[in-house]
């Protein structure tokens, strides 16, 4: 099973990224809504190919 964190810095100047326990990757800035929050999440794990 795939495990990540994934991290929230919410605000202005803040960010989003996932870590796997070896990389972050996904670095981004936060997103300006919370529906670009959402896709963002979405995104990520898809990317990870984690199903719920």
């Amino acid at each position: 099973m795939k495990k990540i964190t994934i991290g929230i810095d919410p605000g202005i100047s803040g960010g989003i990224c996932a870590y796997d326990g070896k990389n972050m990757t996904n670095v981004q800035k936060c997103p300006g809504s919370p529906e670009e929050m959402s896709d963002s999440l979405q995104e990520i794990i898809k990317d990870y190919g984690i199903t719920a």
